[in-house]
């Protein structure tokens, strides 16, 4: 049982772009017994809610230096997505606050390079940013639609991405997250991470690939990959008693 292996621990959970906490909110039963943070990222929480840092997603470092300064050491770190990069930012740069980091749909590098083929093509992000910044309403619409794309459970999964990107409007702060999606790559420095690593896929993840979560775990190395079948970019929302059977793998050490 997960139960048994986050039982007096925190754990730390870190939502992903264009949603927030509620992101959580079908896993939280499974994590009875631990102590919690699940913080808002800049731009996506309420008004004062969110984490305060003077840059936000343009300084990923000092990002990752509030985010680790506000929880105990030796926490377990769980990042969807956009917080998952974050969180691996966490761990090369603060690895005393982790204890494990588990990446959920989420790779050291999300765009494509010549020496990185398993991430999204750049001019697809390209023409999404451009969606996005044209008309942000469409855009967020698209991404959710992109999200659920080859999900066993597709139409209930858009309506929980659509719960949790509600009230999601300062733009400017959605922009920055965007940019430092396309900008960060921390395969180089995860390569040396010593702290235990997990990777879960979603097995027809359209944003972030199971074969690019797959090589990162083999880039890492203390890694481990599992992938949840008919699982799209959510499997959290989706499918959370297999995404909770998936975490009790990766911690049972």
């Amino acid at each position: 049982m997960l139960h048994n292996y986050i039982k007096g621990r925190h754990v730390v959970l870190l939502h992903g772009w264009m949603a927030g906490t509620a992101c959580w909110q079908s896993v939280m039963p499974h994590l009875r017994g631990c102590s919690l943070s699940a913080p808002s990222l800049p731009g996506h929480g309420r008004a004062g809610d969110a984490v305060q840092t003077r840059d936000g997603f343009a300084d990923p470092e000092a990002l990752a230096r509030t985010l680790a300064d506000a929880v105990p050491d030796e926490s377990i770190w769980i990042g969807w997505s956009l917080g998952g990069l974050i969180a691996q930012q966490v761990a090369v740069l603060h690895p005393h606050k982790v204890s494990h980091l588990v990446c959920v749909c989420a790779s050291p590098r999300f765009i494509a390079a010549d020496d990185w083929p398993h991430g999204m093509p750049r001019d697809a992000f390209n023409d999404f940013v451009r969606k996005f910044n044209a008309d942000p309403q469409t855009g967020q619409r698209e991404f959710i639609a992109l999200q659920a794309i080859g999900d066993g459970n597709a139409a209930r999964l858009r309506k929980s991405l659509r719960t949790c990107a509600a009230g999601l409007d300062d733009v400017p702060e959605l922009r920055a997250g965007l940019a430092m999606l396309v900008a960060t790559d921390v395969r180089d420095a995860m390569s040396r991470c010593e702290r235990p690593v997990s990777f879960i896929a979603g097995e027809n993840d359209r944003l972030a690939a199971a074969a690019a979560l797959e090589a990162s775990s083999r880039l890492v190395p203390a890694g481990k990959y599992h992938c949840i079948a008919a699982s799209a970019h959510a499997p959290m929302l989706a499918a959370p008693a297999e995404f909770a059977r998936a975490l009790e793998q990766c911690l049972r050490a």
